[in-house]
């Protein structure tokens, strides 16, 4: 039989750091060491403890006696001359602690082991030794700080980063590295304000020390950063003084970096032309000052120049590179968030929603691991207009929302761009005022609107103003391929429905060029879509049928439930113009499933009524006392009500409603009631 000992007694710290210890082991044997103590406190024998560790009882005896005489440091103590260095000397790390000390936990409530280990990157068990040791060596807070504030930031806790940058900044004078370290933490804490303080700061001491390659630096994120906040004025004017800080000096990375930087605003500003050159002469610098970082980000850059002026493969070539370096760990968390985010943009461009849902996830999972908030931001939006082309309306609308609360202290612009992506929804939705509210902002953002804004002119019955709109927009996005497969779908239903046919026509020749050299199936949708519609427009029922039956099978094949909604509605009118009103209703019957399925209201109460319409014509006329039963069911009635009101019974009242259904093809009684209202409009 098993003699029981004394179970050795553990305090509440005692108890997390051994817990610790046993979960995330340094080394195996350690582990161990920690699971003998915890069994042996819970008051299992030693030979209990020996079979469930395997080990023998003078192993957990010996850890019994050496915790009872040294404490947690026993556990963790190594025989001099084996083992690793530690990565912290006791003094600093007692000087860590002691700064720690005198700030509050960022998650309140006070100080322990297990926090203070998680904050500084050790062993709970190497805090509390070192936290309960004696010192008689003063503490120096501010250098602590400093350093702290360091290795969060290496760690990418950037909350804690900048609270105790900033609290050093606040007691002694800092160089020019250290506030630049204050404005990354600044930038990723949320903190696009203080960022560009702190940056300006690094500009302005880099520039008094005549180190004019590094102030042109600051001087680059500085205006990356005022483009973000929706001030393009004072981005190009910071872009023009790193310019001018690097006119005396010699061919270097920093020039690279410049060219880069307006290679983007190029491509911001719609400019593909511009783009490729500035994008070519900063990697011909890189290449030549040995910068591979400056170099692959330009690269992208001009990758996506390529794409936009319709050079496909060598673009989608280049792009493919620079996220492969990305992954491999090439490049620093700024860079690789703007690749997986520049990528995400490309290929939801060209309709890759397959491969733009993928990246998305791999970039959520990228940032969850970097505790990164900024670029989260930005995923959340891209999974909303992957949502919204899926046809989940309603939560596609939440995540742009949440998208532009997120991005809004990181770039007003992208806040704007999440903005128009709630509009978008929220017009599929039949929400108008709401859709107008949403692109109002995110104009007042800088972002753009269109199509959006000319469809919602357009629903509120303003066809002369939306054709005014979206012919701007796309004379604005002459050379842009990619935006205009976007545009010229919109102008073509917009022209028609302003009794423009011309440039209706001329708008789906330009957009059957483009499907054709883009190669994606969400573009030939549109194309083939919009062929359909201004063929039937011209009278051509049967080409119309064709290429409207083309489109409903690529939409379908892209999986975007709303876009073949729209095109059976259009194929339904097809139909009905060559006499086939059964396959004229079985259209709008599924139109009217699927609009009602995704929450497009405004589509299905549009498409519901022209199917009670369109039924009233083509089935057989009523009784006259079906008809009277009929205009009692629009009226609101019940069956009871019916009957006493026609003086029949109840019974009676249920037999012409079900004669009433199974006449017209109707399965509710909302479905008689829409009709008979709709043909009442009518006479």
């Amino acid at each position: 039989m098993a003699v029981r000992v004394a179970a050795p007694r553990l305090s509440r710290e005692e108890r997390r750091a051994l817990e610790e210890l046993a979960r995330h082991p340094r080394t195996p044997s350690i582990a161990r060491r920690a699971r003998i103590l915890l069994l042996a406190a819970d008051g299992l024998p030693d030979s209990e403890i020996a079979v469930s560790l395997d080990t023998t009882r003078a192993t957990v005896a010996h850890w019994r006696r050496r915790f009872a005489a040294e404490g947690l440091g026993g556990v963790t103590a190594i025989r001099p001359g084996r083992g690793r260095k530690p990565r912290i000397a006791e003094d600093e790390l007692r000087e860590m602690i002691t700064a720690a000390l005198e700030t509050a936990p960022s998650r309140g409530g006070a100080w322990t082991c297990r926090s203070l280990a998680h904050l500084l990157g050790v062993s709970p068990a190497t805090v509390s030794r070192v936290w309960q040791a004696p010192t008689t060596e003063p503490a120096v807070p501010g250098r602590a700080r400093l350093q702290q504030g360091r290795r969060a930031l290496e760690r990418h806790l950037w909350e804690e980063a900048y609270e105790l940058l900033a609290a050093a900044d606040s007691t002694q004078t800092l160089g020019p590295a250290e506030i630049e370290s204050l404005a990354v933490a600044a930038f990723w804490s949320g903190r696009p304000d203080e960022c560009i303080r702190a940056w300006e700061r690094v500009h302005a001491l880099r520039a008094g020390e005549g180190d004019y390659r590094a102030a042109a630096r600051a001087a680059i994120e500085l205006s990356r950063r005022c483009w973000d906040s929706a001030t393009p004025a004072i981005a190009g004017g910071w872009l023009s003084r790193a310019e001018r800080h690097l006119a005396s000096q010699e061919e270097c990375a920093e020039q690279g970096m410049l060219a880069s930087r307006r290679a983007y605003v190029c491509l911001m500003l719609g400019d593909a032309p511009g783009a490729l050159e500035q994008s070519l002469n900063a990697q011909e610098i890189a290449a030549r000052c040995g910068s591979r970082e400056v170099r692959l980000m330009a690269m992208h850059l001009h990758g996506q120049a390529l794409v936009m002026t319709g050079e496909l493969e060598s673009g989608l070539e280049l792009i493919d590179e620079v996220c492969a370096a990305a992954v491999g760990g090439e490049l620093g968390p700024d860079q690789t968030g703007l690749v997986y985010c520049w990528t995400i943009a490309v290929c939801r461009a060209l309709a890759d929603f397959e491969r733009c849902a993928q990246l998305t996830e791999a970039t959520t999972l990228w940032c969850q691991e970097n505790l990164i908030s900024g670029f989260p931001g930005i995923c959340r939006l891209h999974r909303a207009e992957i949502l919204r082309m899926r046809g989940e309306l309603a939560v596609a609308e939440a995540e742009a929302v949440a998208a532009a609360d997120e991005l809004s202290h990181y770039s007003l612009r992208q806040a704007g761009n999440a903005l128009t992506e709630a509009g978008l929804n929220r017009l599929r939705r039949g929400d108008l005022d709401g859709a107008e509210e949403a692109f109002a902002r995110a104009h007042e953002l800088g972002a753009g609107t269109q199509p959006g804004r000319s469809l919602l002119l357009l629903a509120r019955g303003e066809a002369a103003a939306a054709f005014t709109a979206i012919a701007r927009a796309v004379e604005r996005s002459a050379d842009i391929l990619v935006v205009r497969a976007w545009l010229l779908p919109a102008q073509v239903e917009i022209a028609l429905a302003a009794g423009r046919p011309d440039v209706a026509e001329q708008a789906c020749l330009d957009l059957a060029v483009i499907a054709v050299r883009l190669g994606r199936p969400a573009v030939s949708a549109a194309a083939a879509e919009a062929r359909g519609a201004v063929l039937f427009a011209q009278g051509e029922a049967q080409a119309a049928g064709s290429a409207l039956m083309e489109a409903l099978e690529l939409w379908s094949q892209v999986e975007s439930p709303y876009e073949a909604a729209r095109v059976r509605v259009l194929l339904s009118r097809v139909r009905r113009a060559d006499g086939d009103d059964d396959a004229a209703c079985l259209e709008l019957r599924t139109a009217c499933r699927v609009f009602g399925r995704i929450g497009a209201v405004r589509d299905a109460r549009a498409a519901e009524l022209q199917l009670t319409a369109m039924t009233r014509a083509a089935r057989p006329a009523l009784t006259g006392r079906q008809l009277q039963v009929a205009e009692l069911v629009a009226a609101g009635l019940g069956n009871a009500d019916i009957a006493q009101r026609l003086f029949i019974s109840r019974r009676t009242a249920e037999f012409h409603v079900r004669q009433i259904m199974m006449t017209m093809g109707f399965v509710s009684r909302a479905q008689i009631a829409a009709w008979f209202s709709a043909g009442r409009a009518t006479k």
